[in-house]
């Protein structure tokens, strides 16, 4: 029967839903807007990210993803694998409260990946612009600053992008943007 009502559609497997035992391998770190965050503790040795944080609500001894995130620390950098927000959730700015929340609540600096496609660039753009966050253009194969605390600019087509930072080429692979707290 879900299979006539779903069709093809698969829950992504990031986003399924997790009962009370598969939650014992997650570490509550705390509340943001209603919603509980954890970080998996004990990873499979599969996963190639190293910090593993999903985001969402218990309903009946079951815990409701609504979205996750993995970094991996690349020296004083956390750099963003995967963010990932159920299309229900989407448009909330579920996404930007958690990049917020791990640039201010546990000081991580955050480093955007080498490929952003279009609501990453989206997003970068929309934390560019947040007085109390800055965001700097990063030369990563120099190791150099390019800009300071610059505002991102992101049209409403995926064509519509700031290209300091982003192109269709993979000329500009090694700039990245990294986001951290105003202190």
């Amino acid at each position: 029967m879900a299979r006539a009502i779903l069709g093809d559609y698969k829950i992504p497997a990031g986003l399924r839903e997790l009962n009370s035992e598969e939650m014992k391998n997650y570490q509550f770190i705390d509340n943001i807007n209603g919603y509980e965050l954890f970080k998996l503790d004990n990873k499979p040795e599969c996963r190639n990210y190293q910090h593993d944080y999903i985001l969402g609500y218990f309903k009946d001894n079951i815990f409701k993803k609504i979205a996750k995130i993995y970094f991996n620390k690349i020296d004083e950098f956390y750099e963003v694998d995967t963010i990932y927000v159920s299309s229900d959730m989407r448009g909330r700015g579920i996404a930007s409260k958690l990049y917020t929340y791990f640039v201010k609540e546990l000081n991580y600096k955050i480093l955007g990946s080498d490929m952003q496609r279009f609501g990453a660039r989206r997003l970068w753009s929309k934390l560019s612009k947040c007085e109390d966050l800055n965001v700097a253009i990063f030369d990563f194969e120099n190791n150099k600053i390019l800009e300071k605390d610059v505002e991102i600019y992101h049209g409403s087509n995926d064509d519509e992008f700031d290209t300091r930072v982003w192109s269709y080429d993979i000329d500009k692979k090694h700039i990245r943007l990294i986001l951290k707290d105003i202190k």
